[in-house]
Parts: structure tokens; sequence; C-alpha cells
């Protein structure tokens, strides 16, 4: 089974959001930020008793969190991206038995399951984990939905790679 896939900047950037905003830590802050938020306006609206002030800190934590936070992530992603040629490239994946190859405009890799040690579907994206702190990525927009399913059904005929998530 071959597919091509090519990750467009958005594409990168959505991703880095998926994967900050599942984090229980950037829930609960964002949580955070939305109930001070709350506060805020409940005390605009006339819901305070008279001197009241809110506190500084309540807007600077609503402010860190919900627009702070999300442009710092959006620029680590933005930079991370124009910085990677590799990501940039379209990757012809090539699925066998034994191995995965992969194909860009600038390198060929082959890697043999045994090597490989897990794939795991976050989102709309599969990700070939080459270690622990590195995968490739392939977008499931680059796919039709019978593809999809045949690239699912591959997963988890693989005997020896942990597959977690594909559905």
């Amino acid at each position: 089974m071959k597919i091509k896939a090519k990750i467009t900047s958005s594409d990168y950037i959505g991703l880095m959001f998926l994967l900050t905003y599942r984090k229980p830590a950037a829930i609960v802050i964002t949580t955070g930020g939305l109930v001070s938020v709350g506060f805020l306006v409940a005390w605009y609206l006339g819901k305070h008793t008279e001197g009241d002030k809110p506190q500084l800190f309540l807007i600077a934590f609503a402010v860190a969190t919900l627009i702070v936070l999300p442009f710092f992530v959006y620029r680590m992603a933005r930079k991370a991206y124009d910085a990677s040629a590799l990501l940039q490239e379209t990757i012809e994946y090539e699925f066998s038995d034994k191995f995965v190859a992969l194909t860009g405009q600038s390198f060929a890799v082959e890697k043999d399951w045994e090597m490989l040690p897990k794939v795991e579907e976050i989102g709309k994206w599969f990700f070939i984990y080459e270690s622990d702190k590195m995968a490739n990525l392939i977008p499931f927009k680059c796919m039709t939905d019978e593809e999809l399913k045949q690239l699912r059904a591959f997963f988890h005929s693989l005997q020896g790679v942990d597959v977690k998530g594909v559905k």
C-alpha cells in the first residue's frame, strides 16, 4: 500500500494545538482562565458589592491562559514548521509486512517494523514512532476513506508493534 502525504503549515499548527490542549494540565489551566473570565463578566454586569474591584490577578490569568498561551503555541509551531524542510516535503509512504519505506524529495529511508516501537492514532493523524520523541506524521486528509480503513486494518495486523488508539 502506498500513500502520499503533504503537511501544510496550517495542518501542523492545528496538530500542535491538538497535542497541547489534550494534556490535562492545559485543560485545567484553560478552564481556570474561562472561570476567571466568568468572574470578570459577572463583576462587570453588576454582580459585585460596592467598592469591589476586579483583582488584577484574574485579568492577568485570563489573558495569559486564553491569549498568550495560544499565541505561543501558534508561534512555536509556525517556527518549527518553517525551520523543517522535511516537514514541508511531500512524503510517499510504502507499507509492507516487514517495513515502511519513506521517500521524500531529499531522502529515502526504509524502516523495519521491528525497529519502530509504536503506531498511534491521534485526532485525524497517524503517528509512526521511530523513538519515544520522534514520529512520522500522516494526516488523514491525504487518504480516501477506503485507504484509511485499509491502513487501520494493516496496523492492527502488525506483529510486535504497539498499536494505540487506532480504530
